[in-house]
Order: structure tokens, then sequence, then C-alpha cells
């Protein structure tokens, strides 16, 4: 309870309404009182203030059997906008996204990564150019890098920015534009982004999943976990970091603390050793199912999602049938391929916009 706090208890009632408007509308009051738990002369007035300030607008009448009529809610596309920035292969993908989650304009934007400093400037022309185009206001900024994300919000193993490495991004951007921003690895990002467009209602898979693996293997290796329906970072963000695996043979000596890991070494060499397939193809699928073995005894999902090089419904096939040398039949998961390049940006406007509503996460945080 926030006993004591009348001020931020109303600041936490507008969140829920707000994101219950935004993510269930249209909706009428009568409606949002009930779900919300909330009296309906309080959602009356947090409704008509939301309205007001122009975050929400009204959608129609809703009627009922009874004859009564309600006026119906839903977001305002003119809220406000969101700068989104995705790291991929030399360039931000950069786009403007609406209140809804919509996005409104695209581009991509060259990234100069000589230094962190040109990087930044990189970044700071790509959101000065959005900025002059938004015709409402901007209400943060999302960046999508290949590195980890760590919980103190410094960037670490940041191979294609190595001068990000250790630099709090969220924090410097902010201090410029005087506005939130967010910072998280392109590879949990494209998790949460599939997760949320093909893992649940009417996507690829055949049922809702709440436990779910994703492996990217490509010119980096990484992988994202869901477990109950929420992206799993671990204490110092450093789940998924697949490349990392302890080997499955005698190994060289060579720190692999410090960067790569030993497992996206060797990856690394069997993809450019072979393009076609050989025995060289056949070590590099071992090390795959090895590693997937690992994911399944310890967190028994039930979607597996592969997306890399050379990966195709052949080549899984061959893995499920390595992997079962190691694990029950019954507790595979079902594995799927992702080909879908929107999952990262899809993810990076998911993030975003849950972390817009940081009363929200309080309250779901705290029990109140």
């Amino acid at each position: 309870m926030l006993v004591g706090q009348p001020k931020l208890l109303k600041e936490v009632n507008r969140d829920i309404i707000k994101d219950m408007i935004f993510e269930e509308g249209p909706i009428t009051k009568p409606e949002l009182a009930k779900v919300s738990n909330l009296s309906l002369p309080t959602v009356n007035k947090i409704v008509d203030g939301l309205e007001s300030d122009g975050v929400i607008r009204q959608d129609g009448i809703s009627g009922s059997s009874s004859g009564k009529k309600a006026k119906r809610y839903v977001a305002n596309e003119k809220a406000g906008n969101i700068i989104i920035l995705y790291y991929l292969n030399g360039v931000f993908r950069s786009c403007l996204v609406n209140a809804v989650g919509n996005k409104i304009y695209e581009r991509q934007a060259e990234v100069n990564c000589e230094t962190g400093e040109l990087a930044l400037e990189s970044a700071y022309g790509a959101i000065d150019e959005l900025m002059r185009i938004s015709e409402a206001e901007i209400r943060a900024v999302g960046f999508g890098v290949p590195g980890v994300v760590k919980s103190d919000k410094r960037i670490t193993n940041i191979s294609a920015i190595p001068g990000w490495t250790n630099w709090k991004l969220e924090e410097i951007v902010s201090e410029r534009y005087k506005i939130p921003v967010f910072v998280e690895n392109d590879v949990k990002l494209t998790t949460v982004g599939y997760y949320h467009t093909f893992g649940q209602k009417d996507g690829y898979l055949k049922e809702p999943c709440r436990d779910m693996v994703y492996i990217y293997i490509g010119k980096g290796i990484g992988s994202g976990i869901i477990i109950n329906g929420s992206l799993h970072k671990g204490f110092s963000s450093f789940a998924g970091e697949f490349g990392y695996l302890a080997p499955f043979e005698e190994m060289e000596k060579k720190d692999y603390a410090q960067g790569g890991g030993w497992l996206e070494d060797k990856i690394q060499y069997f993809l450019s050793q072979n393009e076609n397939g050989s025995q060289a193809d056949e070590k590099y699928m071992h090390y795959i199912a090895a590693s997937i073995v690992g994911y399944i005894v310890t967190l028994n999902p039930e979607v597996l999602v592969l997306q890399g090089k050379g990966l195709d419904e052949d080549k899984i096939s061959v893995l499920k049938e390595e992997i079962k040398r190691y694990i029950p039949e019954e507790s595979l998961p079902g594995f799927y391929i992702n080909e879908d390049e929107e999952c990262g940006i899809n993810g990076l406007i998911n993030f975003c916009m849950a972390n817009l509503s940081t009363t929200k996460q309080f309250v779901l945080k705290s029990g109140v």
C-alpha cells in the first residue's frame, strides 16, 4: 500500500487507467472501473483529465441491452512520438513511432564506428532529423545495440561499436535531450518482438506459450529467454549470452572471459570455413545441438526459435535428431525458424512503450 503518499497514488491510478485504454481500447469508463477495481467517480475524473490533456480521445458510443450508452475511449495516436534506433550491420534503422506503437517514418542512418564519440554523433544526427520531422512531442528515445546492457546501464561486449564499451548510453543521450532514453541488447529485443508478434494468439505458434528461448547465430551469437511471459536477464543482465557456454572438448589456453567466448570463437570459425556443408558443418551443428541441450535441461522451454546463417528446415531436423540422443522426446520444445527482420524493431517499440509506464511497473513490483 502507498500509505501517506496520495500524490503518488494519484499518479499510479492515472498510469493504470491510461495503460488500460492504450492496451484495451476502445473501452468505457464503467469497464475501466470494473477491470481496475477503482471507483467509477475516480475513473471518471482520471479519464476526463487524460482526455483534456490530449492523451486519449473518444471513439464512439457503446450501447447495451438495457439501453444505457457510454462513451468509448482509445489512445490518441497524436499524443506523443517515440524515436527508436536499432543498430544492424553498420547502420541505425531509425524510426519515428506514434503513441499507439505504429511506425510513421523510417530511414537508415550510417554509423561511424571508428570511435565511440563518432558513433554517438551518428546517433545524434539520426535523432535530430526525426525530431525535426515529428509533429508531436518526443516522449522517449530507444536504442537496440549489439552488446550486453548491464543492470547499472553500462554497455559491455559490444564489438561492433567498441568505443561504447562501459558507456552509460542512456544517461549520456538523456542528458542531451532531457527525455527518457532506453537501451537494450538487440537479440533480447528480437526475442521480445518475436514473442509478442508470433508467440501469442493468432501467431506462428499453435498455442500461446509462456516459456521460450530465442537463439541468434550470425556475425555474433546470443540468445534471449522468456520465462512465464517475461524477459529474463539475470542479476547482471548476462542471461542468454550463448557464446560463453563452456567448452565441449579440451580447449586451448586462452582468456575467453574478456570477450567473445569459447563457443562464439568455434562457431565463427566454422561459419568462415564452410559455406556449403562438410565435416566442419557437422561439427558446427553438433556444437549448436549440445548448447540447446543445456538450455532444455535448465529451462525446459515450450518453444525454441532459431535465427542464423544457413539454418533451414533440413538443418533443424538434423539438430532435433542430435538432441534426441540426450533428451527424452516428450521434453523437446517446438522448434521454429525466424526470418522476419522486423522482430527487433517491434521488440524495441514494445520495450520503450512498456518502460514509459514507470508508475505501473512500480505498482506491479510492489503489489499495490
